[in-house]
């Protein structure tokens, strides 16, 4: 089940995850691979990983997990991709595939910046890419993500947890 919540956090907290992303000078990205396809690479940031923060920035998202009612994180991080000339999907996964799930862990996918591109489930349900916009699934459904065509990149946030 796929619950989307559009408008997750208020407009002023928006804006200021949109300006850590976007306009942070400082806000430090790293080149990685991505699932299942090894020759695309992708920038991200790990806020939370191995039972503690990973990042300066982690605190900045406190509010957000109290929204998300997060009892305890498993990872938290943002995914960067650039634009491309067609829709390349990268394999479908799930984000804590080196864990074993139990069956109260959750997957969220935060979208920071409206696109065409998206995540897209085993069973073929897609959703867009829409600023603001949450959804929130169990970690064990595979899905994976695109890039995007009509925008210089695509940044959603990823956080895998429990409630």
């Amino acid at each position: 089940m796929i619950n989307i919540y559009d408008n997750f956090v208020d407009k002023e907290y928006f804006k200021k995850i949109e300006d850590m992303f976007f306009r942070d000078k400082n806000f430090p990205w790293f080149v990685n691979g991505v699932v299942d396809n090894k020759a695309y690479k992708q920038f991200t940031h790990v806020f939370y990983v191995a039972h503690k923060p990973n990042s300066s920035y982690h605190e900045f998202l406190i509010p957000f997990y109290e929204l998300l009612k997060a009892e305890a994180l498993i990872k938290v991080k943002a995914n960067y991709l650039w634009k491309t000339e067609k829709i390349t999907e990268h394999g479908f996964h799930t984000d804590t595939a080196q864990y074993i799930h139990k069956a109260d862990w959750k997957t969220a996918v935060y979208y920071i910046n409206t696109n065409n591109g998206y995540t897209k489930f085993e069973n073929g349900k897609k959703v867009k890419s829409k600023a603001n916009r949450l959804a929130i699934f169990p970690a064990s459904a595979k899905h994976t993500g695109s890039t995007c065509t009509d925008k210089d990149e695509r940044i959603i946030l990823n956080i895998n947890y429990y409630d």
